[in-house]
Formats: C-alpha cells, sequence, structure tokens
C-alpha cells in the first residue's frame, strides 16, 4: 500500500502540493484584485481631475454609454426621484440650465430644485476632493449616514469608490463629504453609472 503523502515534482509531497496550489490560487485571485482596483483608481482619478477643472462635458464621455449616469444627492437610491441623464441629454440640458428636482434636502424636506451646475456645486464636488481627500474606499464599506444605503441593491453589478474627506476641527468633522462613483465595466472600460454625494444627515 502506498503512503498518502507521495513525493511530487516540487520536492515535496502530495498534501504540500495542494495547499501549495490553493495558496498559488489565493495570491492570483489577490493580485486580480489589487489590478482591477489599481484600474478603477486610475479611471475615478480621471473623473476628479475633470470635475476639478469644471470641465463637466469632459466627465459625461464617461457615463455609461446604454444606462446613462444617476444623480444621488444622498447615499440612498430613492427610484421615484431620481434623475438618469444619458451623456447627449446631459450635455444639452447643461447647456440650457434646465432646472431638475434632485430629490429633497435632508432635514427640511423641501425640493431640491437646481439646474446641472449647480447641483454639482452643492451635490458633487461640494468639496475639492482632488486635494482635501482622506482616504478612499474602494469597494469596500462607505462612510456611514443616518441615510438607507440600498445602492448595491439597485445596481448590484457595479463596482464604487469613495473620495472622502473627513471634516474640519472646526466643526468636530459634521462637515464631512463624500464622492462615490460607481461604475460598471463596458466594452473593456469604466464607465459611471451613478454619482452619490454623502454627508452627515439628521
Amino acid at each position: 500500500m502506498q503512503e498518502a503523502n507521495q513525493n511530487n515534482q516540487l520536492g515535496g509531497v502530495v498534501d504540500e502540493e495542494e495547499e501549495y496550489n490553493e495558496l498559488m490560487a489565493e495570491d492570483t485571485t489577490a493580485n486580480q484584485s489589487q489590478s482591477e482596483n489599481t484600474a478603477l483608481e486610475m479611471y475615478t482619478d480621471k473623473y476628479i481631475d475633470l470635475l476639478h477643472q469644471n470641465n463637466l462635458e469632459g466627465l459625461a464621455e464617461y457615463f455609461h454609454p446604454t444606462k446613462g449616469a444617476y444623480f444621488l444627492p444622498y447615499a440612498h437610491f430613492d427610484t421615484s426621484t431620481v434623475i438618469n441623464l444619458k451623456k447627449t441629454e446631459f450635455i444639452q440640458t447643461l447647456n440650457a440650465n434646465k432646472i431638475f428636482t434632485w430629490g429633497v434636502y435632508d432635514g427640511s424636506g423641501e425640493p431640491i430644485t437646481l439646474d446641472i451646475t449647480n447641483y454639482f456645486k452643492q451635490f458633487v464636488y461640494n468639496i475639492d476632493f482632488k486635494n482635501l481627500t482622506t482616504s478612499k474606499h474602494i469597494n469596500a464599506q462607505l462612510v456611514s449616514s443616518n441615510s438607507l444605503n440600498n445602492i448595491g441593491d439597485i445596481l448590484p453589478k457595479a463596482k464604487h469608490i469613495e473620495y472622502h474627506y473627513k471634516g474640519s476641527k472646526q466643526y468636530d468633522g459634521l462637515d464631512w463629504s463624500s464622492l462615490i462613483f460607481y461604475v460598471e465595466e463596458y466594452n473593456g472600460q469604466y464607465y459611471i453609472v451613478a454619482l452619490v454625494h454623502n454627508q452627515w444627515t439628521i
């Protein structure tokens, strides 16, 4: 009867070879995940640059070609009020200064009635995230607010990256803010499917 741990060509035994293969598979998965995160961050850093330059038409080039982009003023996907715009419509309404109702303000419940330019100033690039981001969270749990975050249920295939500003000492961090990009791959590139703002809410 042969021994259970037969010699293998790696200079070890069969059980060691199985352990080696498992470790190699784990390393490969980790490397693939790191590579995906690096690619995702490369795209989203480009989005941040465009926002920093106030180049909203340039940003629209990265809206998902078939799904367009959703705009969420808080980290809750309200299907009854959410705005979705494809690239062409976004650019046309941007240039026409069209007014949208994007949802309601936290606390007051008053409608958020703004054109695209002013919406972006209040609910997208309200902080200089290019220079003030204090942490990035890639496909990880988001900074928590009182908003019920159901975005993953609505966009289960999307990856996300959060650019987070931790807030100031003056306000004990209550003025923290996050800009979160939800993206999906299309023809080998990442495209925005949702632009999400998050902050402290009542």
